[in-house]
Formats: C-alpha cells, sequence, structure tokens
C-alpha cells in the first residue's frame, strides 16, 4: 500500500484502480499500439458503433470541437466585463448585478437529466443553437428586460460545455487518454475567460464600435460552433456490456431494482469467477479506422438531431438523480477543489480585475488577462497591491492563478470521471449548480467588498479560503480509496 493510504477492508479491487501497463502477460485483453503494453480500460466492446472503437479523426473532430464551444462558453459568460461601468449607467443598474451566472446554475440541473435521457448530441446542438441565436438577441436589445431574458438563455448554451463535455470525454476516450483532454478542455474554458476581455475591451472603448459589436463578434464563432456540432459530434452515449469495465473490478452488477443494499454488497464482496477480469473472451486488436465499418462511417444517420436514443428511466426520476451523488464524498471533494476555487477566481479576478488594475496606466486591464499555483498567487498580489508595486507583480500573481486553477481542475475532474464515470453529467451539474448559486450571491458584493475593504484584506481572505480548499486533499488521499469503495458498496444510491 502507498504510503499513507488506508486499506479498505471491504473490498480486495476497490473500483476506480486499473493497471494500464502490462506487466504480467495477461491474456484476452485488448491493448493499445505495436507493442501491446498499454490496457485499455474500459475494455472496448466489438461494435464498430462503439465510441472507443471509432477512429481517430471522429474522436479528434468530437474533442477538438466541443472544446471549441468550451472556450466560447468561458467567453461569453466575462464578454462584457470590462464594459461594466459603461452598462451598469446605460441600463442603470449596479455593476454587481449578473443574471447569467443564476441562470447557468439552474439550466446545469436541466440539461444534465435531458442528457441522460435521450443523449447528448441534442443537448449540445440546442446548446450551439441558443449561443447563436440570443447573441443576436442581445446584440439588437433595446432595453434591460430584452438583455436580460438573452442572457439568462445563454446561460442554458453555456450548461453543456462546462457540464457534458467531461461526460464525453468518459464515452469517446480511454483512462490513459482521459487527463490530456480534461486539461485541455478546462485550459480553453480559463482562455476563454482571459481572452475575450483583452478584444473586447478596446471594442467597448472605442467610440465608433461599442458593446453591442461584441456579441456580432462571437455571433459569427458561435455560428460555426453549430455547424461543427452538426457535421462532427454524433451522438457519443453507447450501452456497453459492463462486463467491459474492468477498472470497477472483477464484481457482479445486480440491476438496482432486483436487490437490496445488503445483497449488493454481498456480491461484491464475493465476485463469481465468471467474471473474473482474465476471463474476458475479446480479441486482442488496435484500435484503428479500419475496426470502423464504412458503411456506417458514411451513414447519414448521425448527422440527425436526435439518434433516438432513450433511457428506460422515467423522466423525473432522472431529474432528480443529481442530488443523490451529494452523498458521495468524491463530489463534496470536488465541489471544495473545483468548485470553491472557480468561484474565488471569478469572484475578484474575472468581476473585479477592471477595478483592482484600474490603479494603473490607461487601458491595463485590457493587457492584464493576457498572462494568467493559486494560494501563493493572491497572498503575493495582496502584498503586492497596496505597496505600489510594479504592475508586473500583480499580472505574475493572475498567472500563478491560473496555471493553479488548471492543475487542479484537471486533477479533480479526472478523479470523479474514474470513480463516477457512468454519472458524470449528474455528477458535474450537481457541482456546477451549488458553484453558480453561490457565485451568483457572492459576486452581488464583491466589488464594494473590494472597495470597503481593500485589496490586501480581500485576497488575504481569498488565500486562506483556497488553502483550506485546496487541504481537502490530504483526508482524501488518506481515505479516497475507503470512499471510492464506499460508493461502490452502495450501487442503489450511486447507480453503479
Amino acid at each position: 500500500m502507498t504510503f499513507g493510504i488506508l486499506a479498505d477492508p471491504y473490498l480486495e479491487h476497490v473500483p476506480g484502480t486499473a493497471a494500464l501497463v502490462d506487466t504480467n502477460g495477461r491474456s484476452g485483453l485488448k491493448r493499445e499500439g505495436s507493442n501491446g503494453k498499454v490496457i485499455l480500460v474500459p475494455q472496448p466492446s466489438n461494435d464498430p458503433q462503439d465510441p472507443l472503437n471509432w477512429p481517430r479523426w471522429r474522436k479528434e473532430g468530437v474533442f477538438w470541437t466541443l472544446t471549441f464551444g468550451a472556450g466560447l462558453a468561458g467567453a461569453i459568460g466575462h464578454l462584457l466585463n470590462p464594459g461594466f461601468v459603461v452598462l451598469s449607467k446605460e441600463w442603470g443598474v449596479s455593476v454587481d448585478n449578473n443574471t447569467l451566472i443564476l441562470t447557468l446554475g439552474c439550466f446545469m440541473l436541466i440539461q444534465a437529466p435531458l442528457a441522460i435521457k435521450y443523449g447528448r448530441r441534442p443537448v449540445f446542438l440546442l446548446g450551439a443553437t441558443l449561443f447563436f441565436t440570443c447573441s443576436i438577441w442581445s446584440a439588437v436589445s433595446q432595453g434591460l428586460d430584452s438583455f436580460t431574458g438573452s442572457r439568462a438563455l445563454q446561460g442554458f448554451g453555456m450548461a453543456p460545455f462546462e457540464a457534458l463535455v467531461t461526460a464525453t470525454i468518459a464515452d469517446i476516450f480511454f483512462v490513459h487518454q482521459r487527463g490530456v483532454r480534461t486539461a485541455i478542455w478546462s485550459f480553453a474554458i480559463l482562455a476563454g475567460i482571459n481572452i475575450a476581455p483583452i478584444v473586447n475591451g478596446f471594442v467597448i472603448q472605442s467610440p465608433r464600435l461599442g458593446w453591442r459589436v461584441c456579441f456580432w463578434i462571437i455571433t459569427a464563432m458561435f455560428g460555426i460552433l453549430l455547424l461543427g456540432i452538426v457535421f462532427l459530434v454524433p451522438e457519443t452515449v453507447y450501452d456497453r456490456d459492463v462486463r467491459f469495465d474492468i477498472d470497477l473490478g472483477a464484481v457482479e452488477r445486480i440491476p438496482v431494482e432486483n436487490s437490496s443494499d445488503e445483497g449488493a454488497e454481498k456480491s461484491l464482496e464475493d465476485p463469481p469467477s465468471s467474471l473474473k477480469e482474465n476471463e474476458i473472451q475479446v480479441e486482442e486488436y488496435p484500435i484503428s479506422v479500419e475496426n470502423s465499418s464504412p458503411v456506417e462511417i458514411l451513414s447519414m444517420r448521425r448527422f440527425l438531431p436526435w439518434s433516438g436514443y432513450v433511457a428506460k428511466e422515467n423522466l423525473l426520476s432522472v431529474f432528480l438523480r443529481p442530488f443523490r451523488f451529494l452523498m458521495s464524498p468524491i463530489i463534496w471533494y470536488g465541489i471544495f477543489v473545483y468548485g470553491f476555487t472557480v468561484i474565488c477566481y471569478c469572484i475578484f479576478l474575472a468581476a473585479v480585475s477592471f477595478q483592482v488594475f484600474g490603479m494603473f496606466s490607461h487601458n491595463f486591464n485590457n493587457y492584464s488577462h493576457i498572462i494568467p499555483i493559486i494560494y501563493i498567487g493572491y497572498l503575493g498580489w495582496a502584498i503586492m497591491a497596496p505597496r505600489g508595486v510594479h504592475w508586473i507583480g500583480p499580472v505574475m500573481m493572475y498567472t500563478l492563478i491560473n496555471v493553479g486553477l488548471n492543475i487542479g481542475n484537471t486533477g479533480v475532474v479526472a478523479y470523479i470521471i474514474d470513480v463516477h464515470r457512468k454519472n458524470a453529467p449528474e455528477c458535474f451539474a450537481l457541482i456546477n449548480f451549488i458553484k453558480d448559486l453561490i457565485l451568483y450571491g457572492f459576486i452581488r458584493f464583491a466589488n464594494s467588498w473590494v472597495t470597503n475593504m481593500g485589496v490586501l484584506k480581500t485576497f488575504g481572505i481569498l488565500a486562506g479560503l483556497s488553502a483550506f480548499c485546496i487541504l481537502t486533499t490530504i483526508p482524501m488521499y488518506v481515505y479516497g480509496k475507503r470512499a471510492r469503495s464506499f460508493v461502490a458498496r452502495h450501487p442503489r444510491i450511486f447507480l453503479v
């Protein structure tokens, strides 16, 4: 046992643990590459329509299209940050007003059940369509109510690209491929948050352009995204036999409706030999284009808005599913390390950076987003800002915060996918819902907080909160295997 990690007293093999490199020469397992050393986890079926068997070009098309959408989702949420003061004067509202955040959190809990019931593709299509149409609506809005309505519906457009992309990564990629993909997706969101103010700051401040042009610019990008979803993102939901999930261990999967918790726990402790890992009877072959049927590749069915997939569970039950995952220790770990750290970033960097960096030269707020570990970043900023340090100091702290967020998010998101892979949509919807609900409450007084308390105290508090959230990694490191065992031993709750 690795130093400090407590062994689980209930299961010999705890789900979420998988050997990726074959050192024992086990037979009957599919592997990647010519040397056959990397075990494919989960094991793909022999069906060419299994997303794990898709050719590389199709997987890349899905991933990069959705990553582009994630970047635009980050951008649309912070599109008008440099123009908050301008908009507050034009509409007669406070700079702390941000309806988009509240609606985004609520739509998270709507789109995830829809994706579970009817598949990923129709939800991505609907989100991209709302992105496109509502950006036009925002650009032509002539009143506050109309503008607020357009921004509210943009929240649904954002939701799939923040909560469903991770589930799609789990649908089409193997375990050893997910870490890099998750990091790129996380980076895309942060890049959108930081790049959008660079361009839009100058557009908003230009007497010939103005804030409405920002929406016309991003509308063109949303049009490209919509076409990409139509032609490059087919349905990725696939009902794969559970025996191929070798990272879940050689355990019997008893249908939830036909078992009790006691019976389920017993079956997990005493797995039948028929489902042991070394008895999966599948032939070895490399995953390549040749494994996909040419007829299936050219089929027009995948271009339909909806594949016809419908989950057996009734819709009301699906809508209530996310809340049961509040009993998972892994989800609470994600809420702290992923959710709360993003809250700190969104409130006091994306929302108030124009106020903080406004202390420097004209237009500096636009440049400050160009270079984006977390506790040190907040603490360093708190020390530097009131001492009149050159602007490069806070910018470097900004850089550390962004780098830290991306590293932390990648690890946490990948961990949640490993533990709750089959329920990734509802898990990330729940985490993001809690995050956005809290964020909406805090952002209503974020700027006034900085004004009244000052930069030093504000970012000092942020440093403490960030440190507390990150330190939850220690108990998760120690008790993580037991937490994963707890999830596996309660299939009625966590739908494993």
